[in-house]
């Protein structure tokens, strides 16, 4: 019963984190269209663009998006279908992987 009653917490604050978003970009969706249909002479602004830093760790001189415990025996790796990711060098790689090996 506990586990439901996780669940069931977890779902609803997702749920109104995600209806927090949906309502501000419908706010500003539809300012945005009445200011269109009011003024016939363009503003020349531009809508404001949400840019999302994602942190990258620098491993051996490559740089991988996320945050990672990085050792001396760490490789970066090209996994299909997942990205770049940090491995340990001792951990058999999936086929078609490989590692990134820094040229410089």
């Amino acid at each position: 019963m506990k586990a439901l009653k996780a669940k069931v917490s977890a779902f609803a604050i997702c749920s109104s984190l995600m209806l927090l978003a949906a309502a501000g970009e419908a706010a500003a969706a539809s300012a945005e269209t009445s200011n269109a249909s009011s003024a016939s002479v363009s503003t020349g602004k531009a809508a404001p663009i949400a840019t999302i830093s994602i942190p990258q760790t620098n491993v051996n001189g490559v740089n991988v998006p996320g945050i990672y415990v990085v050792t001396k025996d760490s490789k970066v790796a090209f996994i299909p279908g997942i990205g770049l990711v940090v491995v340990d060098k001792s951990i058999p790689l999936p086929s078609g992987a490989y590692y990134v090996k820094n040229d410089r």
